[in-house]
């Protein structure tokens, strides 16, 4: 049963392919055409009102607020500690993170505003 799933998965897979590739006035050969799938996610991303990420795999500028905010916690918090269970670790990052990251500490991304005045100013 499974080995016919994965069979059926990768009939479909190929007629998608092959029907993107058409669709893009892309011919037949050996290799698919590798802008094919991106026009779709592209366009996919364009009618959900999805932003695509504009990096590489890997780039730290791809997610630079993600990027800020755990080197920010592990050189503000987790070099300077030390846990002897995962659930104390869980409970002072959390608590860091409530007290300290989202009320008062300031975002140049956001304006120089906290994480939680950012939140509220934008949610009218």
């Amino acid at each position: 049963m499974l080995t016919q799933l994965r069979r059926d998965g990768l009939v479909v897979s190929k007629k998608s392919v092959e029907a993107s590739r058409a669709a893009h006035g892309v011919g037949g050969g050996a290799s698919p055409a590798p802008t094919a799938p991106r026009i779709d996610f592209a366009e996919a991303c364009g009618r959900l009102g999805v932003t695509q990420s504009m990096g590489r795999v890997g780039s730290a500028l791809d997610n630079a607020c993600a990027e800020s905010f755990f080197s920010t916690l592990q050189h503000e918090l987790v070099s300077r500690r030390r846990w002897t269970t995962r659930d104390q670790a869980r409970a002072d990052i959390t608590a860091w993170i409530d007290t300290w990251y989202n009320p008062k500490r300031l975002q140049s991304a956001n304006n120089m505003t906290s994480p939680n005045d950012h939140e509220l100013a934008n949610a009218a």
